[in-house]
Parts: C-alpha cells; sequence; structure tokens
C-alpha cells in the first residue's frame, strides 16, 4: 500500500472516529436534558472504548452497528450506516 493511501485511508479513520464520538457525546447530552435515553456513564466508557479502537476495529464496530440495526433503525445507528458507506467510498476511490 502506498504511502498516499494510507494517509487517505487514516483521514477516513480519524473523520470516522471524530464523528462517533461527537454522537455519543450527543447521546450524553440528550441524556443530561433528559431527551435522551440510556445511562451517561455508558456513553463516557463507549468514548473511552472508541479511542482504544484502531481502524480495523472501528470499521467492525459500524458492520456490527449497522447490521444489529437492520430491524429497528434509530437516528444514530442510521448515521452509524451513513458514516460506514462514506469510509466504503473513500477506500474504493482509491
Amino acid at each position: 500500500m502506498s504511502w498516499e493511501k494510507i494517509l487517505k485511508r487514516e483521514s477516513c479513520c480519524e473523520n470516522a472516529k471524530n464523528r462517533v464520538r461527537s454522537i455519543f457525546t450527543d447521546r450524553i447530552e440528550r441524556i443530561k436534558r433528559g431527551d435522551g435515553f440510556g445511562s451517561i456513564e455508558n456513553e463516557r466508557q463507549n468514548i473511552e472504548t472508541l479511542e482504544m479502537l484502531d481502524c480495523d476495529e472501528l470499521k467492525d464496530y459500524l458492520r456490527y452497528e449497522v447490521r444489529r440495526m437492520k430491524n429497528d433503525p434509530t437516528k444514530d445507528e442510521l448515521l452509524f450506516k451513513e458514516i460506514l458507506e462514506e469510509w466504503n467510498t473513500c477506500e474504493d476511490n482509491r
């Protein structure tokens, strides 16, 4: 793999990670306002776990979430699907 492809992949991966981080942060804000469900602590743990994922693990996580949501997608999970689709498009255009 050329250094251009590596940089493109890393850039796409970092962008995806930032977008997923934003989704978890938004969930925390919704929970604080009383508009969301779940636990602030769980969302914080999600962010901590996200920080430890490498690009391949992050892509696997997104694939898992997209498969899991097939029958009952939430707004956040639709965003996961969008992120994964953009990532795949980016990698396909190498």
